[in-house]
């Protein structure tokens, strides 16, 4: 990671508490928060990544497992198995569900 990428996730008075733990969950966060007012849209596609990197990570913590068949299509929204063991609030299933695991017409079914 960049230096300067590491400063800045590691200064991140929210997140950078994260980055002992998990830097690149750290950088996603203070990314967000460094331009929530300069560039909204950026912020929120970072806050985006933290979100899936957070639930990734919590999948692996839980240790879910998965048929070796579906392991790509299912690991690729881990919103989504959040979801189907009540982990994930459901206005956040249904929105995670239809933006980031497909488009709208493919939206997966939590």
């Amino acid at each position: 990671m960049d230096e300067r990428l590491q400063k800045l996730a590691r200064s991140s008075p929210n997140f950078g508490v994260l980055y002992p733990l998990k830097p690149l969950l750290s950088l996603y966060g203070a990314q967000a928060e460094a331009t929530v007012f300069t560039n909204p849209n950026s912020s929120l596609v970072q806050a985006g990544q933290f979100g899936e990197a957070l639930a990734g990570e919590l999948v692996t913590r839980i240790g879910m497992g998965l048929p070796r068949d579906r392991v790509t299509s299912e690991l690729a929204c881990p919103v989504r198995q959040l979801g189907k063991m009540s982990l994930c609030p459901n206005p956040i299933r249904k929105s995670s569900a239809r933006t980031s695991c497909g488009s709208r017409g493919t939206a997966a079914r939590v």
